[in-house]
């Protein structure tokens, strides 16, 4: 008598369903690293490690790259100087590292001593790095910035050696205090070597004013390069954040702090030196004139954009305003002149709250076949009565092509205006407190990942001993332009207080890149829009702020889903400042982090670089003090489990049916 399925249809399908769930469960996909490289090796301490991925054509050879810059204290003197390293294979092997803060005869800047207009004399400190190079297969087009001490009155000299500037400021970081601090100026380092060994350096300015907060921009084709930063006329100022931090970022500002803004069509330090502009119009420094501070600059095409959280903003309260421009990247109509009035710009928040810290997001038209999205702007806000380093909220603002006009770009700041603020989270008005927000922009998707307490007092080691609250890492979704959006998911979900969430990191796919020898694109180099990667670090919620781990997951659908998050290999804490960058196609994601050698000393940093791909894994690890639930995971079955289960049960019954 033939064996007949229906004589246990139940049972069988029962038992086929729980070895598909089984296997569903087994088969989580994590991302799974690779050998780690130690890229520094240095018995001084490394700090604030950028990288970039580069891809170009050297004769018949296409030529990938990775090329990163750092700063690291000079082992005599203490004081920090600029480096960067580069590796031809994949990061197996590393460069010795090249030396960028450098005087006119090639000696680092870091530790000479020098002596301000006002007869400060200290040893020169470089700060912390910045690089950007677009993705272009031309050649290498590198630009590095950073603010250094080291400023000789006349840059064009080329001046080595210590000195004794005419024109350089000083000032005491703390007020009422003793003269400690030397002001800052502009550096830049650029390279179209194809063997990124040769180097030229370029001071842009003087220090006649504090400069700080650079950032740097570009375009994709590497046809603009781009810069904007503050300069304080009476020096930086320590702030008065609320919790982790040093308080020195820029944020407290003096009357008559400007934005100033430099471009070139190629990695220029001489052009960006020439091309120098006031953006902002604070010409003022009587008591409660307006300041500028925190710059952020995007490009898009031939189009810059730039923002900016300004105090004492017309018709406001007595907090801060975000204030916004839009120009041709190589023709702003800021003027070339000193003092300068430079211009308003469009106040984008509202003047009767506190904004503060503002991030922008540029798309262009090619990159939105059908959305007309092409500015987002986020920052935090509070009320003004707050006061500094009050609980805030994320507010978001779009610019929309033909908003304003038929024709408009969707960067012009007539195109914000059109678009009303939102308000993204709700926190702040019962204690709770969002910030560390990053946001990316894919057609029509907008993900917005931010750190968010329900109680910042209680999340703060400062005022609540031991902490009763903490933070952890949100992300929210658009999918229609910032129309609608999705209730905001808790991706680390961290339960004890003790630890916190930091420094978020939310990282598209870059574009695709063509081989230029074949003309066409290689194993992995085509662009997955679909895929992103997030990542956030972990630290003790407590006084000493010891650095945790730092974890990371991919998702492939948009963050409708995310894979279990993996922390990055290594010892078991002093993990920060992750720099992640995929391959277009997503299937591949290059770590480099800062990595404590001695876990709690963070003068034994040194740069990490680890390669992940998506691997089957049995369960996610979780973060210390995470709960049972992290975000919801990609599961990825493996189609042999059930596929073998199935034929186990069959083999049972076909047995049971053979016994007499």
């Amino acid at each position: 008598m033939p064996f007949k399925l229906k004589r246990h249809p139940s049972w069988l399908l029962l038992a086929v369903a729980a070895a598909g769930a089984v296997s569903v469960a087994i088969a989580a996909t994590a991302l799974s690293f690779s050998a780690v490289v130690n890229v520094s090796q240095t018995a001084a301490p490394s700090e604030k490690a950028k990288n970039v991925r580069l891809a170009y054509q050297v004769g018949l050879e296409f030529r990938k790259a990775w090329l990163y810059t750092y700063g690291e204290a000079d082992g005599a003197s203490g004081r920090g100087n600029v480096y960067a390293r580069r590796s031809f294979d994949e990061g197996a092997t590393w460069s010795a590292p090249v030396l960028l803060s450098r005087d006119g005869a090639g000696n680092a800047t870091g530790g000479q001593v020098i002596t301000t207009a006002g007869g400060f004399s200290t040893a020169a400190d470089n700060n912390k790095p910045n690089i950007f190079a677009p993705p272009s297969t031309s050649g290498p087009k590198v630009v590095v910035s950073w603010t250094s001490a080291y400023c000789p009155s006349d840059p064009l000299t080329g001046h080595a050696g210590s000195y004794t500037s005419a024109v350089q400021g000083q000032s005491a970081l703390v007020s009422g205090g003793a003269v400690d601090h030397p002001f800052h100026c502009l550096w830049v380092a650029t390279t179209t070597d194809p063997e990124l060994t040769n180097w030229t350096t370029t001071q842009l300015t003087t220090g006649a004013r504090d400069a700080l907060g650079d950032v740097l921009a570009g375009n994709s084709t590497g046809t603009s390069f781009a810069l904007a930063w503050q300069e304080d006329p009476a020096g930086l100022k320590p702030g008065e954040a609320e919790g982790p931090g040093d308080g020195g970022s820029g944020a407290t500002v003096t009357p008559g702090t400007n934005i100033w803004y430099s471009a070139a069509p190629s990695p220029n330090g001489l052009v960006l030196r020439s091309s120098i502009r006031q953006a902002s119009d604070n010409n003022s420094t009587a008591t409660g004139a307006a300041g500028a501070s925190r710059p952020n600059l995007g490009i898009s095409g031939s189009t810059a954009a730039l923002a900016y959280e300004e105090s004492s903003c017309p018709g406001g309260s007595s907090g801060k305003c975000i204030v916004y421009h839009s120009f041709p990247t190589l023709a702003p109509t800021f003027s070339t002149a000193e003092g300068a009035a430079g211009e308003a710009g469009a106040i984008v928040s509202d003047v009767t709250q506190n904004a503060r810290r503002v991030r922008l997001v540029l798309q262009g038209a090619s990159a939105a076949p059908t959305a007309n999205l092409r500015t987002l702007l986020l920052w935090r806000e509070s009320a003004a009565t707050a006061g500094e380093g009050a609980p805030a909220d994320i507010v978001v603002r779009r610019g929309i092509a033909g908003a304003s006009a038929s024709a408009s770009s969707g960067y012009a700041g007539a195109d914000i205006l059109v678009d009303s603020p939102r308000r993204l989270t709700d926190v702040a008005a019962g204690g709770g407190n969002a910030n560390a927000h990053r946001a990316l922009i894919r057609n029509n998707l907008i993900a917005l990942a931010y750190d968010q307490t329900p109680s910042m007092d209680g999340a703060n080691p400062e005022k609540t001993q031991p902490t009763t609250a903490t933070y952890n890492l949100f992300l929210t979704r658009s999918t229609d332009s910032g129309a609608s959006w999705d209730s905001a998911r808790n991706l680390s979900g961290l339960t004890e207080p003790g630890m916190r969430v930091v420094e978020p990191r939310l990282v598209p796919t870059p574009g695709t890149v063509i081989n230029p020898v074949t003309g066409v694109a290689g194993p992995g180099d085509t662009q997955d829009v679909n895929v992103f990667y997030v990542a956030y670090g972990t630290e003790k919620n407590d006084a000493t702020g010891a650095a945790g781990r730092v974890y990371v997951s991919r998702s492939i659908d948009q963050g409708q889903n995310f894979e279990a998050f993996v922390a990055l290999p290594g010892t078991a804490g002093g993990q920060s400042e992750a720099q992640l960058r995929p391959t277009p196609d997503g299937s591949a994601v290059a770590a480099l982090w800062m990595q404590e050698q001695t876990v709690d000393d963070p003068l034994s940093k040194d740069a990490l670089f680890a390669v992940a791909t998506p691997a089957l894994v049995p369960a996610p690890e979780m973060p210390a003090g995470a709960g049972c639930s992290m975000a919801s995971q990609a599961q990825q079955p493996d189609p042999l489990l059930p596929l073998l289960a199935v034929l186990g049960l069959l083999g049972l019954l076909l047995r049971r049916k053979r016994q007499p």
